[in-house]
């Protein structure tokens, strides 16, 4: 980050307590910098060798994040994977590019995930961009039990040299739940964009294979 120019909150995590935990935290830091703060969540781990292109997408989203939707981008299947779940995407929204999400479907076996290419879902790529004071909005009025403990949890971190400690005590009574279960399937604000862009979330040997060839 020094050396890019970049100045931001390495957050350290006592505990794991799966993503929605973690993105909160996130949202919470930006919120108290910008009340209109946007966040774009990215796992680490995924491979988007086309930047442009994602870029492209992501700008996409934001229209519909600005007016108070939760995006998350759903790739195009490129074949009837059985290793990642699936959206089903529903009526347009009036963002161009952006739809409403009809469901969350769970990771198929090889003949459901062909039904599912050919009915046009989309994979769920797990990646995310929102309002941040939106996202915590929904996150108290569908999991209180992750929103309320992990406010606290950053409301006494503390300074660590380059880090910010979450308060151990406050984020141990969070719930561990990602969050597609903790929100993504529970709130009506749920919006994708149908996304074009090369990924990978490099889940396995032969992704990487795949990715330096």
């Amino acid at each position: 980050m020094r050396a890019a120019g970049v100045t931001g909150d390495i957050v350290l995590e006592p505990f794991r307590r799966d993503s929605c935990a973690a993105i909160a935290a996130a949202a919470r830091l930006a919120l108290a910098r910008d009340p209109k703060a946007l966040v774009l969540v990215l796992a680490a781990d995924h491979a988007m060798p086309d930047v442009a292109s994602f870029l492209d997408h992501v700008a996409t989203g934001r229209a519909a994040a600005e007016a108070g939707r939760i995006v998350t981008f759903g790739i195009e299947p490129s074949r009837p994977a059985t290793g990642y779940g699936y959206i089903r995407p529903g009526a347009p929204l009036d963002q161009p590019g952006v739809k409403a999400i009809a469901a969350f479907v769970e990771k198929p076996d090889e003949a459901t995930a062909r039904r599912y290419v050919d009915e046009g879902c989309l994979w769920n790529s797990g990646n995310f961009l929102f309002e941040a004071g939106v996202f915590l909005d929904e996150l108290d009025a569908v999991a209180p039990e992750i929103g309320r403990p992990v406010a606290e949890a950053v409301a006494k971190a503390a300074r660590d040299l380059d880090f910010l400690r979450l308060d151990a005590d406050a984020f141990g009574r969070a719930v561990a739940k990602s969050v597609d279960y903790a929100v993504m399937e529970k709130t009506a604000r749920a919006a994708v964009v149908p996304s074009s862009f090369a990924w990978s979330d490099v889940g396995a040997w032969n992704a990487i294979w795949d990715l330096a060839s």
